[in-house]
């Protein structure tokens, strides 16, 4: 068991593997954003993984009307649905949906929330995963900025990743549960049950098909 305020040593080690996954993540989203792209549709199942866990970004620009796609609503910034201003910020609100689905093994942003629920109730800001270390919800949070000349650039996200990668004891604070930014009713124990079915299905690989079998080993 781990002490109060810290994350079990075995989480730990497979923490370290999921902070170098998103670094290769956020790595490929600063190249594209260095080259003028915005990638506009960023999200977990938009991730290759290659058998030595190396992330490569995939899906390269909406292809589709936004507010007709039922997943797409979860990972786009609010105001980029109403007014379809995309940007680089906007794909660092959507890194900031990818990092908690990765922290929390694939479940599912906002649960069963309507897409209107979540474009409309722009103060909410999804509970840290169970055991998220604190610098990583601080990170979603700062990618989750209203203002978005507020939210990182994608080059200070790899360079708040790689600073985690060298020193791994900055993952063993937990995240605090009772954020003021968090609306507790919805707070999920992530560890107590398998991951969605969907992701065991035929087809649900890539990222999510990884981060199942991650989850298996805790």
């Amino acid at each position: 068991n781990s002490q109060k305020g810290q994350i079990p040593l075995s989480f730990l080690l497979i923490c370290i593997q999921l902070v170098g996954m998103l670094r290769g993540i956020a790595s490929g989203m600063k190249y594209l954003s260095d080259m003028g792209y915005v990638h506009r549709d960023l999200a977990a199942r938009n991730i290759l993984v290659n058998s030595n866990l190396v992330c490569k970004v995939s899906d390269f620009g909406l292809s589709r009307v936004l507010e007709d796609d039922p997943e797409a609503a979860y990972t786009t910034r609010v105001k980029a649905i109403a007014y379809r201003k995309f940007t680089s910020a906007s794909d660092a609100w959507s890194y900031g949906i990818v990092l908690w689905e990765v922290m929390s093994y694939g479940e599912r942003p906002y649960w069963e929330m309507s897409n209107q629920d979540v474009t409309v109730d722009e103060g909410y800001r999804l509970p840290p995963p169970m055991d998220c270390p604190a610098t990583l919800y601080q990170l979603m949070l700062d990618c989750w900025q209203k203002e978005r000349n507020n939210r990182p650039k994608f080059e200070q996200i790899v360079s708040i990743l790689d600073k985690l990668i060298r020193n791994p004891g900055s993952l063993k604070i937990t995240a605090n549960t009772t954020s003021r930014y968090c609306n507790i009713s919805h707070f999920y124990l992530f560890f107590s049950k398998p991951p969605p079915a969907n992701l065991n299905q035929p087809g649900g690989g890539g990222l999510p098909g990884i981060l199942m079998s991650l989850f298996t080993r805790l």
